[in-house]
């Protein structure tokens, strides 16, 4: 062996394999976009008409244990079979066009299997190849530290080739089957589709998301390229997981608790102007966290509309973690120095990162101004209608001769003022808001929305009734309706109310009384 000879040993297997991904489910989302690159190429060709003529077949079978994935994309020609399909990090794909482009992707679900299977065959070549992994044997080798074999070594001894097999002229697909599958989340068919939904470059789905064709059309007109595939899980087929309600796990049931009432676009540029990304976010009613019982919540990174990371990749941007759940979303990564690394959880290291970088915390910023600011939106107009309440009590209560006493009746007053102070303070903090909005497109959006759909008006704010003004029939308090006793004896009792009130909790107080009244007689006309 000269100097210049390089080893490769086993172990490279092991960590292309059980040690590159945290998550087993990512295993979905490398088949995947393998077979996106497939269908694209088929297109290209001409083998496909147009996109939506491909698929992704996806099939579990948590009995049997096993998964498979199939779609009808260009395969793979017969003769660079076993180069290509046994090659290890020496793909010859472009990065800047094709989603998998390491050459690592097709070994991602060895980990978790006993025997990969891939089998393919290339339109115009009346054949097709099969290649076996034997999972189980590699495990074995790997773990036995005598075993010194290097990995073109070990590749040679865990595999099976078959080529020349009989198949239709015209058949062109890429099969990939794992066998007595390990990991029971891979067998998980709900889990698997909540997954896949976030993750793979599946379409909107518009009867359940009424903003599915002004985000498509904002793309559009910015140059993003954000192709939607149909991709089925057993048969069904899988659509993002945006909706047009947000929810609340309430027992068994879930419950609407707040709704999207728009959406925004952001653009991310380099110090030179070179368009970074292109994001949309939403905008909700109530401006609140949304909870993790719904599938979409935080904005997301998204490279040939594909995730990169997961919900709290962006997250560390925020000065306060809880706003980036206050919205969902995509940044969709359009330049072309900004690649995923190979656990395609964030981004390789670059020049242009840090400018990338540099530009998600002013947006982060940006929305954390959003959130505080719809924070004190909303806590004024809860004051202007907290007032409006206070007022209708005590209309209600002088109406009706509800209070205790005059001292009750002053009480409610100083209440009514004070609230009425903190309304005006609370008018005047929405007339800044709304003066703020003119320069915040996602601010006034907001603002507009509940201006226009709010039941009580900021500016309506009701006057109490003058305080030399009596009720109708000339009586105040609650003891002028007993009119079984004389007006003395009503105003005594009125002192015992004040005691009353002032002593016992108000369920006890209303039984009281109502046993005063029952006994004392109801108030009418008369004296």
């Amino acid at each position: 062996m000269s100097n210049d000879d390089v080893l490769i040993g086993k172990n490279i297997i092991e960590i292309l394999t059980t040690g590159m991904y945290h998550n087993p489910l990512v295993i979905f989302r490398e088949y995947i976009q393998n077979s996106i690159d497939a269908i694209n190429e088929a297109v290209d060709l001409g083998l496909l008409a147009e996109l939506s003529d491909g698929d992704v077949q996806i099939y579990i079978d948590s009995t049997k244990k096993y998964v498979t994935f199939e779609d009808n994309g260009v395969g793979v020609p017969s003769e660079t079979a076993w180069s290509i399909l046994t090659s290890i990090a020496a793909s010859k794909k472009d990065r800047t066009k094709n989603l998998g482009f390491r050459g690592i992707g097709r070994l991602a679900g060895l980990a978790y299997c006993d025997e990969l299977i891939i089998e393919t065959s290339y339109k115009g070549e009346p054949t097709k190849t099969i290649l076996r992994w034997d999972g189980k044997k590699l495990r074995n080798i790997i773990g036995d530290r005598t075993d010194t074999k290097l990995a073109s070594e070990v590749i040679k001894d865990i595999t099976t080739f078959e080529n020349n097999l009989s198949e239709s002229k015209d058949a062109h697909y890429f099969k990939v089957k794992l066998q007595n599958v390990k990991n029971e989340k891979l067998l998980n068919v709900s889990s698997v589709q909540k997954y896949l939904r976030m993750v793979a470059p599946v379409n909107f789905y518009t009867p359940r998301f009424m903003f599915t064709k002004p985000i498509l059309e904002g793309l559009a007109d910015r140059d993003v390229e954000c192709d939607g595939y149909r991709i089925f899980v057993n048969m069904e087929e899988l659509f993002k997981g945006y909706r047009n309600f947000i929810y609340k796990n309430d027992g068994d049931k879930k419950r609407s608790i707040d709704e999207i009432i728009d959406i925004d676009f952001i653009e991310l540029h380099s110090k030179d102007n070179q368009l970074l990304a292109v994001g949309w976010y939403t905008l909700t009613k109530q401006m609140q966290l949304i909870p993790a019982y719904n599938e979409a919540w935080g904005i997301r990174f998204r490279k040939g509309n594909i995730q990169i990371g997961d919900e709290f990749t962006f997250q560390k941007f925020f000065r306060e973690n809880r706003f980036h759940r206050y919205f969902y979303g995509e940044i969709h990564v359009i330049h072309e120095e900004l690649f995923p690394n190979g656990q395609r959880d964030y981004f390789d290291e670059c020049e242009l990162l840090s400018e990338f970088e540099d530009q998600l915390q002013k947006f982060a910023n940006k929305l954390h101004g959003l959130c505080r600011k719809a924070s004190d939106w909303n806590t004024a107009e809860k004051s202007v209608a907290s007032c409006s309440t206070e007022v209708e009590k005590f209309e209600k209560t002088f109406e009706s001769q509800e209070f205790y006493s005059p001292q009750h009746e002053e009480e409610e007053k100083e209440k009514l003022e004070k609230a009425k102070e903190k309304a005006e303070k609370a008018e005047k903090k929405l007339h800044r808001l709304r003066e703020q909005a003119e320069d915040d497109v996602s601010l006034k959006r907001f603002v507009d929305y509940r201006t226009n759909t709010q039941t009580t008006k900021p500016e309506a704010t009701v006057e109490p009734k003058p305080e030399d003004k009596e009720p109708k029939n000339g009586k105040k308090y609650k003891a002028n309706k007993l009119s079984k006793l004389s007006k003395k004896e009503q105003k005594l009792v009125g002192e015992i109310y004040e005691i009353i009130r002032t002593v016992l909790s108000p369920d006890l107080q209303n039984n009281l009384i109502y046993k005063i009244e029952e006994r004392f007689g109801p108030a009418n006309n008369g004296e």
